[in-house]
């Protein structure tokens, strides 16, 4: 009787378990464009004449599966 109960309880718990890990294939939006905003940090004093922010501009591009590649560019700061 004890081992028909353990059993029970392990074969529920792994159906549970088998259920909650099921993975669905998700869908991202199209992240490409062009995106602005603002630069914050201490480093900024120095290229921004004295303040801690600057607008900005990042450009991003999909190169490849799984890969973007992000061009961002201000008065005095341009990376990729």
């Amino acid at each position: 009787m004890k081992t028909t109960m353990k059993f029970s309880a392990i074969t529920i718990a792994f159906l549970a378990l088998f259920a909650a890990c099921e993975k669905e294939e998700t869908t991202i939006p199209d992240i490409e464009g062009v995106y602005e905003g603002t630069l914050t940090g201490l480093t900024l004093k120095t290229i921004n004449g004295g303040s801690d922010q600057m607008d900005a501009t990042s450009e991003i591009t999909l190169t490849g599966d799984n890969e973007i590649q992000v061009h961002c560019y201000a008065d005095g700061f341009d990376t990729t």
